[in-house]
């Protein structure tokens, strides 16, 4: 996600006319739109017989199409596919207003220089945007650890606990093994592990200013 979202941004960031808001709002969307409704959409997605992947890999000559979601190999990079497509505009965000903040004089002193894209990519752009990229690289793991709905939507944890997550494993020791002790006991490591990676991220940005 953190990939995509660099990506996304730097493609819209680039002038595009009456057009780039709309691009941001379409790509923004998706991290707006309820999780639960969304896994329901990706559900017929990912669907094995019926759903509208397969039949597009099938139709481009793939015979041995995967299972998706019923299949421990796919299960995962499905719920990933997911999950990058739903929330990378949100971060693309996030790394727009970095891009937007980085002076126009350094890219023009590059190409005075003769640098290629590639190299103002990597001498200008990654190192201006180092503090935007902790800040979502820590926001992406708060995530990770708080997902939730859509594996109790799409998955419940299978197949063969392929795709269980911290939240949905003490959502499943509380309210189906009805282990509340340890599901409380869960629930409070896990607390003190979002706690960590948030002072973390607070420390962070106390040192640079707020920036």
């Amino acid at each position: 996600m953190l990939v995509v979202s660099l990506l996304l941004a730097i493609l819209i960031n680039k002038k595009a006319g009456r057009l780039t808001k709309g691009y941001r709002v379409a790509l923004f969307l998706p991290s707006i739109t309820s999780t639960v409704a969304v896994s329901m959409v990706w559900l017929w997605i990912f669907n094995p017989d019926m759903g509208i992947l397969n039949n597009i890999l099938t139709a481009i000559g793939l015979n041995d199409v995967p299972l998706w979601l019923g299949d421990p190999a796919w299960s995962k990079p499905a719920l990933v596919i997911m999950r990058v497509w739903q929330m990378s505009g949100y971060y693309m965000l996030m790394f727009l207003a970095g891009l937007q903040t980085i002076p126009e004089t350094l890219y023009e002193a590059a190409d005075v220089d003769g640098a290629t894209g590639w190299q103002k990519f990597i001498r200008i752009t990654v190192p201006m945007l180092s503090n935007t990229t902790f800040v979502v690289a820590i926001l992406l793991v708060i995530e990770a650890f708080n997902m939730f709905e859509s594996i109790f939507v799409m998955t419940q944890g299978g197949p063969l606990g392929s795709t269980s997550t911290i939240m949905y494993y003490i959502y499943e020791q509380g309210f189906t093994n009805y282990n509340m002790g340890y599901a409380s006991a869960l629930a409070w490591i896990f607390f003190a592990i979002i706690m960590v990676v948030t002072l973390i991220q607070y420390r962070f940005r106390h040192e640079q200013g707020g920036e």
